[in-house]
């Protein structure tokens, strides 16, 4: 257990002991809370970016479990989310899913469609991504290309809007940003140059192996 004030985070390891890298798995946590009464947690990762894309970190927040994968005999330390009034003798951990990089995959085949459905959602918002950024650069130049595509990304975007959304935040995080200079050219440029990789990347690890 991680302590962090009153509250501690429930940590385990997790070593990959077949012949494949691990992309995505699911560990559920049962405990109890030093009351009696029983309580449950997840720890949820789904790393496949880091083998064919580029992750976009998060801004203004701290994700609960950083994008990884697991290479063949590799050991992870993966966290939950911080919980109040843990028996740490109680806790019992037990493995979900796991998903591999050639679309197999063991575990619960529910929670498993939902791992590659939203690989797909997230392809399709990559693309929206890309389509906004050129549009907006194709019509105008320097800051106002950033902020035009700002103002679309804010709308209904399609497929994950945590996607759009993800890079709506680094555009106004940029424009905000009086300490540090902004070529905005370049960083359309490299904003679409991520996006059309990590849709690539994500139409690759949305195909199942049933």
């Amino acid at each position: 257990m991680l302590r962090e004030g009153s509250q501690a985070s429930l940590a385990i390891k997790v070593t990959n002991h077949a012949d494949k890298t691990i992309t995505a798995l699911q560990v559920n946590l049962q405990f109890l809370a030093r009351d009696g009464s029983k309580r449950s947690a997840l720890i949820r990762l789904d790393g496949y970016l880091l083998l064919d894309g580029q992750p976009l970190a998060a801004v203004g927040r701290h994700d609960d479990q950083p994008p990884q994968v697991m290479a063949p005999g590799k050991t992870a330390s993966l966290r939950s989310r911080p919980q109040t009034d843990v028996d740490p003798d109680s806790v019992v951990a037990s493995l979900r899913y796991v998903v591999f990089d050639d679309g197999s995959w063991v575990g619960d085949a529910r929670a498993v469609e939902t791992i590659f459905e939203g690989r797909a959602s997230e392809a399709l918002a990559w693309r929206h991504v890309a389509s906004v950024l050129e549009t907006a650069r194709r019509g105008t130049t320097g800051r106002h290309a950033l902020d035009i595509a700002r103002q679309s990304l804010n709308t209904d975007p399609p497929g994950d809007i945590f996607t759009a959304h993800r890079v709506r935040d680094t555009i106004t995080q940029a424009l905000d940003d009086s300490t540090q200079p902004l070529d905005a050219a370049e960083l359309v440029q490299r904003l679409i140059e991520i996006a059309t990789l990590n849709a690539a990347a994500a139409d690759k690890h949305s195909s199942r192996q049933h």
